[in-house]
């Protein structure tokens, strides 16, 4: 089911996105693909015990790691075709990988490696 969602994922927005642009489908699609979590989401009450720099950091992460990413990947899809655009993001674990060890001083152990 992961590999249908993914395929989905780059070849439903191509139609869409010759006729809107790429804000107007990723909106449409994170709202539509959010409504069903939307009840388990309102009976959980953790999110409304964070304080200030944890909801800053929960802010981030849906702006920068959800919204960001989705735009430029969607967008992508523009001028690549879904083919592409699908194998440079089976390099994301690794980039990820690397860059948290680059930047952030992150060890990694042998497993981790393998």
């Amino acid at each position: 089911m992961s590999g249908v969602g993914q395929v989905a994922y780059s070849l439903l927005p191509k139609p869409l996105l010759k006729e809107y642009p790429t804000t107007v489908v990723v909106g449409w699609g994170m709202l539509l693909g959010s409504l069903p979590l939307l009840p388990a989401s309102l009976r959980d009450h953790l999110f409304y015990q964070l304080i200030n720099w944890q909801l800053a950091n929960v802010l981030f992460i849906v702006v920068v790691g959800t919204v960001v990413a989705c735009l430029c990947y969607i967008n992508s899809l523009k001028f690549l075709s879904a083919t592409i655009a699908q194998i440079l993001g089976l390099f994301e674990p690794l980039t990820a990988a690397l860059f948290s060890l680059l930047f952030l001083g992150q060890n990694l152990v042998l497993v981790e490696v393998l």
